[in-house]
């Protein structure tokens, strides 16, 4: 059977007839008007009408000259018409295709096909790489949801976009005392209970502002797992329970996109998901994509992009800044969410995203269920086949043990607040069942590596090259050098050249790139996380590994005075001070960066066990109060406010959540509130401070709810209920500063203190 040919088909001669019937058609158009016209001209003429006639004649001259333009106009527009036809017709078997090619996409799961691959990405637990003793839980079965802090969630303009509580307040302008109160309460279980990431997903089609969030914390809190979980609960189309909108997760580790993101022209983000991102997932490179399809999730605003890890790309923040930015702005009806450590998202130098919240730390409850999953996992996979009571049994039973240890002792409780530490808790109890837990955090790091270099290859029936204290030492000066060179991640070349200078000064054997290869596949405290690129299971691993290199060659203590300031070398400075009587090292950065190293030190001294001299503290504590006091004598409010929220975190011990609550300032050291208290009532001249606000407050009748009468004259007293924008200092009302952390809870218990 012959093939149909893809040229068109050939002009056909139009037959004698058709000819014919064109010509008449045409000359009927043409003569139409003249023959009306020439008719009645001849008629007047006849009837020797002369003026009739006279004027009928160009009405018959125009009919003429229409007959000769009329049929080069027709012709012409026959040409014109016909050729038009052609291009019109072009196009609409060109939509027909692209319509079919729609249909074809659409059709078939493509979308699909994508969640699949993502939901096996995400489906393993895993805590920042940290590898637990055991088998690996998937992470539906241990994942305890984490809660964010509502008080820090910001709008576009800075403002605070409060969760406020469910009780109806039915229309009154002021509640009853019984009401007001159970506001107050509801509020107060709110802010210390924290908001849930779902509660600000299901609202992103009303509020704009939750398209673009922050999330901080410090290492080890949770933010990749929380992401991993967000990604798989959408991949798995679980997000309904959550009443969410359905979303279309992408996960980018910003650290793996680095060199792309980092290069003169990075691509746009539609670009980075489909040629780099999707290709290396597992089986990623499978998947073919219909046209513009990232586009087009981006522009209805119907993907979830996350950027994870900003804090972890320490090389040209301002163009990862600058380009993530962009990014949002582009696609500003799409979803985007940013999760750094506070201190690497100072260095964030482009426009913000529009909302900012913190990670809350494990509480007792979620502490206590995630050591029951997490037992239920390890004993369900160690008996299998066995009975489902004999593994809760086993399970309940190995839990127990933990949990007693945590409620006996209160820097457990404290270490158990992070997810990271929690896990490796886990690792070395079920590692060393019935031994008693370490008391400080460096020593559950050294515990670990124990485990990881010793005990467990010996388990396994596996010979080290190197005995474990050994193998650990050698790790340490990798881990160090790294650290000087603010490498997360390093090649092979560069790890064996650090590794081939420390065997060759040891007069070893042992081949640098086997030892490598070594610890790679039998201790797992280094992982090799992508083709001849290394980096330890966690940077508290590298920064714990790096302070043991300081401790054992102490000319490197010079090293973490000069690095002092910087937040990549605070944990490595932390950890190393937790071995020795810190009051040396905190005295000589004091001395070398003066008002700038305080704060460190301040957190230096306060963990430590050591015996602190006296005199140290004292001026440790002055220096930490030295930048809020220029901003005082300067007269710059609104920014002396912001520091003295600040202080008052740090001097609770919650920097690390960004959180203040109620309860804290019952035990705020009475040193610390009244220096603060004192240094706005001299500045101001007795305009600001605590003090004067308990003044004004106790005038008012002491109001306990934010809800009552008596708060509202209080508020309007102090200018809190009005805006202040632009106000001079004599516009302002007297008690107006401090305000950042003013709530009606924080009033009850910062005024009724005795001391104020």
């Amino acid at each position: 059977m012959q093939e149909p040919s893809s040229q068109p088909p050939a002009k056909q001669k139009p037959t004698p007839e058709r000819r014919y019937v064109a010509r008449s058609v045409n000359a009927f158009v043409q003569w139409m008007p003249l023959g009306g016209s020439v008719a009645a001209f001849i008629s007047f003429c006849f009837q020797q009408s002369w003026a009739q006639a006279l004027m009928m004649f160009p009405v018959t001259a125009v009919t003429g000259v229409w007959a000769a333009y009329s049929k080069n106009f027709v012709e012409q527009l026959q040409t014109i018409y016909a050729e038009r036809g052609k291009t019109d017709a072009h196009q609409f078997v060109a939509f027909l295709d692209s319509l079919n090619e729609t249909a074809k996409w659409r059709f078939s799961g493509t979308t699909g096909h994508y969640l699949k691959l993502v939901a096996n990405h995400c489906r393993d637990y895993t805590t920042e790489g940290f590898r637990p003793a055991g088998s690996i839980p998937l992470l539906e079965d241990v994942f305890v949801p984490l809660q964010l802090s509502n008080e820090l969630l910001r709008g576009a303009g800075g403002e605070v976009l409060p969760m406020r509580p469910s009780l109806d307040t039915k229309g009154k302008s002021h509640l009853s005392q019984q009401d007001a109160g159970e506001v107050e309460r509801q509020l107060r279980r709110r802010q210390e209970k924290g908001i849930s990431i779902w509660e600000l997903l299901r609202e992103v089609r009303r509020v704009p502002a939750y398209r673009q969030l922050t999330i901080l914390a410090w290492g080890g809190y949770g933010k990749t797992t929380l992401m991993r979980n967000l990604t798989y609960t959408f991949a798995k189309g679980r997000h309904r329970k959550h009443k969410s909108p359905k979303l279309i997760p992408f996960l980018i580790y910003l650290r793996d996109w680095r060199e792309i993101l980092l290069q003169e022209k990075p691509p746009n983000l539609p670009t980075l998901i489909t040629n780099h991102y999707i290709p290396t997932l597992p089986n990623g490179e499978s998947l073919k994509l219909p046209p513009n399809w990232a586009v087009e999730l981006l522009r209805k605003g119907d993907a979830l992009v996350i950027f994870d890890g900003f804090d972890e790309v320490e090389e040209k923040p301002d163009s990862l800044s600058n380009w993530i930015s962009q990014q949002m702005r582009e696609y500003d009806e799409s979803n985007f969410i940013l999760t750094s450590r506070p201190g690497g998202y100072a260095r964030y130098s482009a426009e913000k995203p529009r909302s900012e919240v913190r990670i809350h730390p494990f509480n007792a409850k979620q502490r206590k269920q995630f050591i029951t999953n997490w037992y239920l996992c390890q004993e369900r996979y160690r008996l299998p086949g066995r009975k489902k009571t004999e593994i809760y049994r086993s399970a309940h039973q190995e839990a127990t043990d933990l949990l007693n240890q945590f409620n006996q002792r209160q820097e457990l409780q404290e270490m158990g607040q992070n997810p990271l530490l929690l896990n490796m808790i886990l690792t070395f109890h079920r590692s060393f069942p019935g031994t008693e837990l370490p008391q400080h955090r460096w020593e559950l790091y050294r515990e670990i590596c124990q485990i990881q270099l010793g005990a467990r290859p010996l388990a396994r029936n596996i010979n080290l090259l190197l005995p474990a204290q050994e193998s650990q030492e050698k790790l340490q000066e990798l881990a160090f050098r790294m650290q000087e060179c603010h490498l997360p991640t390093i090649t092979r070349q560069d790890a064996l050249s650090i590794l081939k200078s420390n065997f060759k000064s040891q007069k070893r054997s042992i081949k640098a790139d086997k030892f490598l290869d070594h610890m790679v596949e039998v201790s797992e405290v280094l992982v090799e996380k992508e083709a001849n690129n290394y980096e330890f299971l966690h940077l508290s691993f590298q920064a714990y590994l790096a302070a043991g290199y300081v401790h054992k060659n102490k000319e490197e203590e010079a090293s973490l005075i000069t690095h002092w300031p910087e937040d990549w070398w605070r944990e490595t400075i932390l950890l190393y001070a937790a071995h020795k009587n810190p009051c040396s090292i905190v005295e000589q950065a004091i001395q070398h960066h003066g008002t700038v190293a305080a704060d460190l030190g301040y957190e230096i001294l306060r963990e430590s066990s050591w015996d602190i001299d006296a005199a140290l503290e004292r001026n440790v504590k002055q220096l930490r109060y030295s930048q809020l006091e220029q901003l005082l004598v300067a007269q710059k409010w609104y920014e002396a406010d912001l520091e003295t929220y600040r202080l008052l975190v740090k001097t609770a011990n919650k920097e690390k959540f960004g959180i203040l609550w109620p309860d804290d300032l019952i035990r705020l050291p009475s040193w610390d509130l009244l220096k603060l208290d004192e240094l706005w009532k001299r500045h101001s001249e007795g305009k600001f401070s605590f003090s004067i606000q308990k003044k004004i407050w106790n005038e008012c009748g002491c109001p306990f709810s934010g809800f009552s009468k008596d708060w509202e004259e209080f508020s309007n007293k102090v200018h809190w209920g009005k805006p202040i924008t632009g106000l001079s200092y004599q516009e302002l009302k007297p008690g107006h500063f401090p305000r950042r952390w003013r709530c009606s809870s924080f009033n009850v218990h910062l005024f009724s203190r005795k001391d104020l």
